[in-house]
């Protein structure tokens, strides 16, 4: 499978003084830039020392605090910074490389302007954004909703992203506010040796609240830039793992504050392009609120079908943390895309994308090991998951096409099979078993239990490594001239056989083992819970299956044992009844199943031995009898 696609999404940098300061006073001062850009300072120490640098970097807007000459300086001198360590480690297609890559590659950097990017001492729109425009203007690497092409198409990856402006209409001052608040700012100046009392307080309030007033900031992308997408999006791209970045957020967050403008004011229609365009996951910063959403679109029939290709057409959108001016421990997000060229493939693996948070400790950033968000998107495989899930555990409607939901479970159901193998350690070519049978002749007994359920008796490993047990035990029954009208098995079996009612096949009898039979003994116990004991036809194929063999098998539920456990495992003893090799897979805690130490294997053998007297312990057949009767 190819290599992930790496992104780092950093937005509302906010470099200049910290425009949320609780005095209330740095809105007085815009000119001076802290050496404060050191939030995205730490940053760049933190991209510089990474081995896999990201193959793009996504800066959502507001890189400055008041779109000032000296903050975009600083932002140039950033820039600078960002493309110099992504260049050293080449072109996307060349990670790993850590020499600069001289052949022209597509830009690593996609930078969108913020509302806090307007020079709102201007009064066109041209020239508001003038300054963020000449930060990107024919800088190498980097491509904005500015530049000549707003999207770069990275075909060696999959993925096309699309850089939006979601400011036209910002950057507004009410002139009448502005005035009030330049004189509240001069009682404030006269007032900030006070800092404390009642009075201080309710200044500070009134003057917070006219900067808010003041500033007419709405999100909006205009008609032209959605005609453009119209226009540039098409068949070429249908496979194409697509992503769009803006600054303000196109839905509403959950966040506790209110704001005029909770969301982009024509958002429902850029949701609505971008779904008929096939657009998979949106970026956007402006909220300082981390959070991940999924909506998903009806066509004009209310089926979530296009071009005669079942599949879901949904979206996600991630609002990332604030860098400059964090509310929560998150501070910028890495995102890393899997199987991006499997976002339309009819089969899974899905393309995965996974979130982790950046948390700063100790003045360096690190990053969270548990994901902030996982996200499956594959159109078509989810389709098929949302029509197996409306029917599970019902009978289709006559309404309901038959040969659809047919297909999907084909798509589904192998996949699952081989995901419950991964989970319960029988994946193909698990070495344990093979260690494990490679000792099968010198074994005399054979004990197992089994948590897993009826899903593992779908699994074919586990049913392989069923049958080669049996086969041994066939094996040296007809090698010995064993008569096939009796079963011998040892004592403790012999007693669970008396009190469950096992059964042996028709016209054979159950005798007593002999100390020095050859016989391989195979017995084995089914813990289930109750839901698996619903499952009446697999209950019949199991017991059918082992008393083919002549091996029998019981069954107990977890809440009727004295002291219940996660752990499943098989015990092998030798022909003096000692055990020689004992394997153990714990169920809730997973991982690798692991050979049992000598000194510890008797205590598994005494576990199953009292299995096999619980009172409880009945014979499937025994079992389906009682629950027919019932």
């Amino acid at each position: 499978m190819e290599s992930p696609v790496l992104i780092h999404h950093l937005t509302d940098l906010h470099v200049g003084p910290l425009h949320w300061r609780p005095s209330g006073l740095a809105i007085l001062d815009k000119t001076k830039v802290e050496s404060e850009a050191r939030h995205v300072e730490r940053y760049l120490k933190h991209l510089e020392s990474l081995e896999r640098r990201p193959d793009l970097v996504v800066l959502s807007g507001d890189l400055t605090s008041y779109a000032s000459e000296a903050e975009f300086r600083k932002m140039s001198e950033i820039l600078d910074k960002l493309t110099a360590l992504l260049e050293e480690t080449g072109s996307p297609s060349a990670r790993g490389s850590r020499s600069k890559s001289k052949a022209k590659s597509n830009p690593r950097i996609c930078v969108v302007p913020g509302n806090h990017d307007m020079d709102w001492t201007r009064l066109k729109q041209e020239e508001k954004t003038e300054r963020f425009r000449l930060l990107c203007h024919h800088r190498s690497g980097v491509f904005t909703p500015f530049s000549k092409q707003p999207f770069v198409h990275y075909e060696d990856h999959n993925l096309l992203v699309w850089a939006f402006d979601s400011c036209p209409l910002g950057g507004v001052n009410d002139p009448q506010i502005l005035d009030l608040k330049v004189r509240f700012s001069d009682v404030m100046k006269k007032m900030e040796s006070i800092r404390s009392g009642a009075a201080y307080s309710r200044w500070k309030k009134l003057l917070d609240e006219l900067e808010r007033l003041g500033r007419q900031d709405p999100g909006y992308i205009l008609p032209e830039d959605l005609e453009l997408l119209d226009g540039s999006i098409d068949e070429r791209h249908n496979s194409v793992f697509k992503l769009a970045v803006m600054h303000h957020n196109p839905a509403m967050v959950p966040a506790p504050d209110v704001d005029r403008y909770q969301s982009i004011l024509n958002g429902g229609e850029i949701k609505d392009r971008l779904m008929r365009k096939g657009f998979d996951l949106i970026l956007h910063g402006h909220r300082h609120f981390p959070h991940c959403s999924y909506e998903e679109y009806l066509d004009d029939q209310g089926n979530r079908e296009q071009r005669g290709s079942r599949y879901a057409n949904g979206i996600y959108t991630l609002g990332g943390p604030s860098l400059g001016s964090p509310s929560f421990d998150a501070r910028w997000f890495s995102i890393q895309i899997e199987a991006a060229t499997h976002v339309y493939e009819e089969f899974p693996p899905a393309s995965l994308v996974t979130v982790r948070s950046a948390i700063e400790r100790g003045g360096k950033f690190v990053m969270k090991d548990a994901p902030t968000f996982r996200m499956p998107i594959g159109k078509k495989i989810h389709a098929d998951f949302q029509a197996l899930q409306q029917w599970l555990g019902r009978t289709p409607t006559q309404d309901e096409s038959v040969a659809r939901l047919r297909a999907s479970v084909d798509t589904i159901q192998l996949s699952l099979l081989r995901l419950q193998a991964e989970v319960d350690d029988w994946n193909e070519g698990n070495s344990w078993q093979s260690v494990f049978h490679d000792d099968l002749k010198k074994y005399f007994f054979v004990y197992g239990i089994d948590r897993l359920g009826p899903a593992s008796w779908f699994n074919p490993t586990y049913l392989q490594y069923q049958a080669q047990q049996f086969g041994e035990r066939k094996a040296r029954r007809d090698r010995n001239q064993v008569s096939t009208s009796e079963l011998a098995f040892s004592p403790g079996v012999m007693r669970a056989i008396d009190a469950t009612g096992w059964k042996p096949p028709k016209g054979v009898d159950v005798v007593q083992r002999n100390d020095d039979s050859p016989e391989l003994e195979i017995a084995r116990v089914l813990i289930w819970r109750e839901e698996w004991l619903k499952e009446r036809s697999i209950l019949q194929m199991i017991d059918s299956y082992h008393r083919l063999f002549g091996v029998p098998v019981f069954l107990i539920q977890p809440e009727m044992l004295e002291r219940d456990g996660n752990e499943e495992y098989v015990l092998a003893l030798s022909d003096q009844a000692v055990p020689i090799r004992c394997y153990t897979y714990d169920l809730e805690k997973g991982g690798d199943t692991r050979e049992v130490k000598a000194v510890q294997r008797a205590r598994y053998l005494r576990d199953f031995r009292a299995l096999l007297t619980n009172r409880k312990l009945t014979s499937i057949g025994k079992f389906l009898a009682q629950r027919r009767s019932s």
